[in-house]
C-alpha cells in the first residue's frame, strides 16, 4: 500500500477567534489608560486559537491588577 508522505504529520489548525465583541466590550467599560483597554485594542480582530490562549493569561494578569 502506498502512502502519502504527509499523512503522519499532525493536522495543522487554522480555526481563528474573532475578539472583536471583546474588543468592543473593553472599548466601551474600560477606561482609556487601561493596560487591559490599551492592549485589546491594539490585537488583529482575528487570533489562531494558540495565540489567543497565549495572550489570555497576559489579558487575565491585567484584568487581576484591577485595569
Amino acid at each position: 500500500m502506498h502512502k502519502r508522505g504527509n499523512e503522519n504529520l499532525p493536522m495543522r489548525r487554522t480555526a481563528k477567534i474573532d475578539i472583536r465583541s471583546l474588543k468592543a466590550l473593553v472599548f466601551e467599560k474600560f477606561p482609556t489608560n487601561s493596560p487591559l483597554r490599551v492592549t485589546l485594542l491594539a490585537e488583529r480582530d482575528l487570533l489562531s486559537i494558540e495565540e489567543f490562549l497565549a495572550k489570555l493569561e497576559t489579558w487575565l494578569l491585567f484584568l487581576e491588577g484591577g485595569s
